[in-house]
C-alpha cells in the first residue's frame, strides 16, 4: 500500500488577499478543493513553475508540529499541555511527571528525536547526554532501561546490537503516539 500523509487543513491565498483555510485529511480532499476553488473562478490554475516564495515558516515545519502531526494529537498540546519543547534541536520534557513511567518518557524522547527531528537514528551515547538531562528519577540504568526496552520490542535490537543506535520499531513508535494522545487528552 502506497504512503498518503496525512493533512490537517490547507491555507489558500485567494486573489483577494484573504487566506482561506478548509479541513482536508487527504491528498483526493486537496485535489477537490482546489478544482472546487478554480470551478468558481476564486483561484486561477497556474501551470507555470513559480519560484519558491519566502515564507514563515509554518507549524508542521517545526519539530513540534511534526510530532504533533504524527502521534495524531491536537495542535499546539505539546506546547499547552506542557508535555515536550525543543531548543536549539534539542527536545526536552517539561513535566515528567506526565508520564506514568520512565519508559513512556524515554519511548516518548525517541519518538521525538525519530519524527520531531527526523533522524532515523540516534547514537546510544548521543541519546544519553540527551536522557540525563531529562530529570528523569529512576533507580536503573539507561542501559538497563535500553535493555528493557529491546526486549520489549520498542527498540530494533538488530540496529542497536549491530550500531549501537537507538531506533524505533513500529511497536515502539506506536507506543509513543499513544502516550502522548494520552498525556495530550487528560486536563492537565
Amino acid at each position: 500500500m502506497p504512503y498518503e500523509p496525512k493533512f490537517r487543513e490547507a491555507h489558500i491565498q485567494l486573489e483577494s488577499g484573504v487566506t482561506l483555510v478548509a479541513e482536508v485529511s487527504t491528498i483526493q480532499e486537496v485535489r477537490d478543493l482546489i478544482s472546487y476553488l478554480s470551478d468558481n473562478q476564486m483561484v486561477k490554475r497556474d501551470k507555470q513553475n513559480k519560484q519558491p516564495v519566502d515564507r514563515e515558516p509554518q507549524f508542521e515545519d517545526l519539530p513540534e508540529g511534526r510530532v504533533e502531526l504524527k502521534a495524531d494529537i491536537p495542535s499546539g498540546s505539546l506546547s499547552s499541555k506542557k508535555i515536550l519543547a525543543f531548543k536549539d534541536g534539542v527536545p526536552q520534557l517539561l513535566k515528567t511527571t506526565h508520564f506514568g513511567s520512565v519508559t513512556d518518557a524515554v519511548v516518548v524522547l525517541l519518538y521525538a528525536v525519530e519524527f520531531g527531528l527526523r533522524k532515523s537514528k540516534i547514537p546510544y551515547d548521543e541519546f544519553k547526554s540527551l536522557y540525563e538531562g531529562q530529570s528523569l528519577k529512576t533507580g536503573s540504568s539507561l542501559s538497563l532501561l535500553v535493555n528493557n526496552l529491546k526486549n520489549d520490542g520498542y527498540i530494533d535490537k538488530k540496529v542497536y546490537d549491530a550500531e549501537r543506535q537507538l531506533t524505533l520499531t513500529a511497536k515502539g513508535a506506536t507506543k509513543g503516539a499513544d502516550v502522548l494522545q494520552t498525556i495530550a487528552g487528560k486536563s492537565i
